[in-house]
């Protein structure tokens, strides 16, 4: 597999498909991949394309203070490679200069993965959906 900086004006169809793939799998808060794509041009975040024979993706990630955040690994197949992109991730947080890696997980499968890579659990993030909690168009007239 290989993991290229990339600018976000350099994504394409495929990589941009990804992104809002990503987003729309991620049910504990709403991502937009416009936002993320914004983010990426004002170098808040670093964008990467990650490809080989049987997989590709995008993978968004922002150096914050003492820590490498993972905001988003998104695509196909990339699951088959997990060991392979955790080496990256912790080879790229070296070379940062920064002392942790950080993401937040949905997925149990992901979850016992990184335990095994030896990531270890230092909070959890909790959502209580609020009915009505925010005003539309048709509630404001």
């Amino acid at each position: 597999m290989k993991i290229e900086l990339v600018h976000p004006t350099q994504l394409s169809v495929q990589d941009i498909t990804h992104l809002a793939r990503g987003c729309l799998r991620i049910k504990f808060q709403k991502v937009d991949p416009q936002q993320l794509v914004r983010m990426a041009l004002t170098k808040e975040l670093n964008c990467y394309k990650m490809w080989g024979a049987d997989c590709s993706g995008i993978a968004l990630v922002a150096p914050r203070g003492d820590t490498l955040w993972v905001e988003m690994i998104t695509g196909k197949g990339l699951l088959k490679h997990f060991d392979e992109v955790g080496t990256w991730l912790e080879s790229l947080a070296r070379s940062h200069g920064v002392h942790s890696l950080s993401f937040m997980l949905a997925s149990p499968a992901l979850y016992k993965l990184w335990q095994r890579r030896g990531a270890k659990a230092v909070a959890q993030y909790f959502v209580k959906e609020i009915e009505n909690g925010r005003l539309t168009e048709s509630s404001e007239n």
